[in-house]
């Protein structure tokens, strides 16, 4: 499965400084799946582990008003898709290289 993000969002998953994303309520990843993370069609920079699907009614207020705040058309059937990078696989790409690093950076 893939799921597509924009690209100023592939620094920030790769650093894992951002670790959820918003979607409509289809064809969604099990928790625990690994999925391709990518800009574009052919454009895969990560393989994310899924966490938590989650409808966004549950989401806590402040991370419900960030939510809300960036994304401006929530409705509230969407769902928080919370995800980690997935440490066992190596950059997708020759590009990233220097970007793909994990824990804190010094």
């Amino acid at each position: 499965m893939l799921l597509f993000f924009k690209a100023i969002y592939r620094g920030p998953i790769l650093r894992g400084e951002k670790t959820d994303t918003i979607r409509l309520p289809k064809r969604l990843p099990r928790v625990g799946a690994l999925v391709k993370a990518c800009v574009g069609p052919s454009r895969i920079f990560a393989t994310l582990r899924i966490l938590a699907v989650e409808p966004i009614g549950l989401l806590s207020p402040g991370r419900a008003a960030q939510v809300l705040g960036c994304y401006p058309d929530v409705t509230p059937d969407m769902v928080c898709v919370r995800f980690e990078l997935d440490q066992t696989t190596q950059s997708h790409d020759g590009n990233d290289q220097a970007e793909f690093t994990f824990g804190p950076q010094a």
